[in-house]
C-alpha cells in the first residue's frame, strides 16, 4: 500500500492507504476510533437493500471487525472514483478478469470507422457517448456526442450486440422509449391483451431477468384470460 492519509481528529482517528489487493486498486482504512456503527456494516447492509440500477457501494474485500483489545478496525475495499460506481455492462468478475489480463477500458465509447494500410488496420475511429435519460428499468443508455477520438490500432475484434427493432414496435402502436416497450409491473403494454418481457423491455439483462419476466407475464396472461371467460 502506499499514498497514506492521516485524519487526526478525535472524533475520526483513521488511517487510508492507497495501493491494490490481488492485483485490483484498492483502499486500506484502518479506524482508530470505535464507531458506533460499523463501516464495513455500512457496506454490506447497503449491498444488500441496494435495488438501484446507477450506483453501487464498493467491494468489500477484506475486513477485521473492532477490537477493544487491540483498540482498531480495519477493512480493505474497492478504491473507485464517481464515474466507476455507475453500473457497467457486465458482471464484477468479468471486469475483474479483464484488468487483470491487462486490459485498459474506455468508457462511454462507440467505435465509429476503421482506417487501414495496404490492407492492414491502423486505426479505429471512435464516438464518445454520454449518459441519457434513465429508462422504465432505471438505467440510463449511452447517447451519441458530437467528439471523437482515434486510436492505433493492428487488431480490431468485433463484439455482437443487438439493438431494439423499433419499426416493429412503433408499426403496432406498442408505446416505447428508444425502441424499449414500456410496461405495467405485471407486464402489461399500453394495447389490452398484448404483454412484453426480456430483452425487448430492458434492453438486454442476464437469462434470470429473462425468466422471471415470464413467470409475472405468465400469471398476468391467465388472469386476463380468466377476467375474459367471466364476461
Amino acid at each position: 500500500m502506499s499514498q497514506s492519509r492521516w485524519w487526526g481528529s478525535e472524533e475520526i482517528g483513521a488511517f487510508t492507504y492507497k495501493g491494490e489487493f490481488r492485483g485490483l486498486p484498492a483502499l486500506l482504512k484502518v479506524q482508530g476510533v470505535k464507531p458506533e456503527t460499523s463501516e464495513a456494516f455500512m457496506i454490506e447492509s447497503f449491498e444488500r437493500a441496494n435495488r438501484s440500477q446507477l450506483v453501487r457501494p464498493p467491494r468489500l474485500y477484506f475486513t477485521v471487525p473492532w477490537s477493544d483489545t487491540d483498540g482498531f478496525e480495519a477493512l480493505i475495499l474497492e478504491y473507485i472514483n464517481g464515474s466507476k460506481v455507475v453500473s457497467i455492462p457486465c458482471t464484477e468478475a468479468e471486469l475483474d478478469i479483464a484488468k487483470l489480463d491487462g486490459c485498459r477500458i474506455i468508457w462511454l465509447a462507440a467505435p465509429q470507422g476503421i482506417k487501414g494500410t495496404d490492407g492492414n488496420v491502423s486505426q479505429l475511429i471512435c464516438r464518445v457517448m454520454k449518459l441519457g435519460e434513465p429508462d422504465a428499468s432505471g438505467r440510463r443508455s449511452p447517447v451519441e456526442t458530437a467528439e471523437t477520438f482515434t486510436l492505433d490500432v493492428d487488431m480490431v475484434i468485433k463484439a455482437a450486440g443487438q439493438i431494439p427493432f423499433e419499426h416493429l414496435v412503433t408499426s403496432n402502436q406498442l408505446k416505447n422509449a428508444n425502441g424499449k416497450i414500456t410496461i405495467a409491473p405485471d407486464g402489461a403494454t399500453n394495447i389490452k391483451g398484448v404483454f412484453a418481457g426480456g430483452d425487448c423491455v430492458n434492453g438486454g439483462k442476464e437469462v434470470v431477468d429473462a425468466v422471471q419476466a415470464g413467470k409475472v407475464g405468465a400469471a398476468a396472461i391467465l388472469e386476463h384470460l380468466r377476467s375474459n371467460m367471466q364476461m
